[in-house]
């Protein structure tokens, strides 16, 4: 079938019952999916059943008959956009695109924000790490909230037995050379002793200020 485009949508192919269409959802991942309710071999509404388990974003517009009414209001089980009756026009058609076409911009507006959010904290965990043992070391946090945070960062705190040191840096290098810069130095004395733990048993190294 051709690809046309309506009302900010695009046709990415169609169905002649419900079970072809379900067949074919994964390969097209529709957005939208209008349908009648009735159609051979699988009905309507239970053909958006079993592709909602498929497809949980997917939306749906279903026609339907006046002596089916009653049998239609199961789709809001579904969060069917909508349902239209029998005979539509082309206006109502219409309005029911439009609506259901600024709802998914609704949900994809809310899904990019979620994912910048998400990418934001993802790109902040080393940090959101460092200040949390910085905290249990200064004891400025109990244990409990401790836990709960590793948790949330992927920390695994959790030992039997565990050894710490610390390292203080004077700033000098070998021979005569110095390093003035302090953050330089912090990341050159890790680095150094990453280099020397990397065959160690598991470790957790980190810059306490």
């Amino acid at each position: 079938m051709k690809a046309t485009s309506a009302k900010g949508f695009l046709v990415v192919g169609d169905a002649v019952n419900g079970l072809d269409a379900l067949q074919k959802c994964e390969q097209l991942n529709p957005d939208l999916v209008v349908t009648d309710i009735r159609m051979p071999i699988m009905d309507g509404l239970s053909m958006c059943h079993e592709m909602r388990k498929l497809l949980p974003g997917v939306h749906f517009i279903i026609l339907t008959g006046y002596d089916d009414f009653e049998y239609a209001r199961r789709a809001i089980d579904i969060s069917t956009m909508t349902y239209l009756l029998k005979p539509i026009t082309s206006e109502e058609f219409g309005q029911a695109m439009e609506e259901a076409r600024r709802r998914l911009d609704e949900e994809f507006s809310l899904r990019r924000d979620h994912r910048q959010l998400q990418k934001y904290f993802e790109d902040s965990l080393p940090l959101l790490r460092e200040q949390l043992l910085c905290q249990l070391l200064a004891g400025s946090v109990s244990g409990e909230a401790a836990r709960a945070a590793a948790g949330r960062y992927g920390l695994d705190l959790r030992c039997a037995q565990c050894a710490l040191a610390l390292l203080r840096a004077r700033g000098e290098a070998a021979g005569e050379a110095r390093i003035d810069d302090a953050e330089l130095l912090n990341v050159a004395v890790q680095n150094v002793v990453a280099e020397a733990l990397r065959d160690a048993p598991p470790h957790l190294l980190f810059h306490f200020a």
